[in-house]
């Protein structure tokens, strides 16, 4: 699983309550960010924490991403560059779960 751009690591104590064995690849461009997510699972092995962004994937193989609030930072030219990085790094039938801030219909939140 690779989660990017995942903040200070709200979301992964339920992953780790959904599968405590899934493989997790955690990327984030800020170092306190990262440091706050391995706070929240210090006694968690299988996360590799990573300082960087998109562009610091090496692996191609995942089976799932996570983007939460993540795909809402950049402009329409960014992310036609960041959604093809993103997908070839996914196994075919992997779930890409996203979440995004989204203005409401009258303009608020």
């Amino acid at each position: 699983m690779l989660v990017l751009g995942g903040g200070t690591g709200w979301i992964l104590p339920y992953l780790y309550e959904i599968n405590p064995k899934f493989e997790i690849h955690y990327i984030d461009v800020s170092k306190n960010m990262i440091a706050h997510a391995k706070g929240k699972v210090s006694s968690v092995n299988n996360i590799q924490f990573m300082v960087g962004t998109v562009e610091n994937i090496t692996d191609h193989d995942f089976d799932c991403v996570v983007t939460n609030f993540y795909l809402d930072l950049f402009d329409n030219a960014k992310l036609e560059e960041l959604v093809p990085q993103i997908k070839v790094s996914l196994l075919p039938g992997a779930y890409w779960l996203q979440q995004i801030l989204w203005p409401s219909r009258d303009g608020i939140g």
